[in-house]
């Protein structure tokens, strides 16, 4: 279960069951309850200070809605900024742990949690080729024998005082 706080956007970006899938939302102000969901589903604007979102999936055979097992990725996106991905297996009694049966993408609008809008494109921080120094491909050269040293003396100190 994935718990929020603040403005998220769910977006469905994946669904590959065949089961009816869904999140169910609890906690939040304005979208509680069960949100069936499809590829290209949304349910935007949910708002609340501690809400939770949990995915479920359809059992024909017990005509039962089931909590999915569920994995949570929070990752960082040039222009939508934090996206937390809601990643979903149904909960059988062989689950194949692929983890694609549902996949909601949840996008805030959160200021502090998405970059700011720059006027024309992006800064480009790709390192020059001609800047970067690799090693050639070749193979080393043998090195000439050194001389041999003469050993040096131990070091003495002399205490202070």
């Amino acid at each position: 279960m994935a718990r929020l706080s603040g403005t998220w956007t769910f977006t469905a970006i994946a669904k590959l069951a065949d089961w009816d899938q869904r999140i169910v939302i609890t906690g939040s102000t304005n979208a509680d309850g069960a949100h069936p969901m499809v590829a290209g589903s949304v349910v935007a604007n949910v708002r609340g200070i501690d809400y939770e979102v949990e995915s479920q999936a359809f059992n024909p055979v017990l005509g039962a809605w089931l909590d999915s097992f569920q994995i949570e990725q929070m990752s960082w996106h040039p222009v939508k900024g934090v996206v937390l991905t809601i990643s979903a297996d149904d909960r059988t009694s062989s689950p194949d742990a692929d983890f694609d049966d549902l996949v909601v993408e949840c996008t805030t609008t959160d200021p502090e949690l998405i970059p700011p809008k720059l006027n024309g494109p992006p800064m480009d921080l790709t390192i020059p080729e001609r800047v970067v120094r690799q090693k050639p491909d070749r193979p080393k050269r043998p090195r000439p024998p050194r001389e041999p040293r003469e050993p040096t003396p131990p070091y003495r100190y002399k205490k202070k005082g």
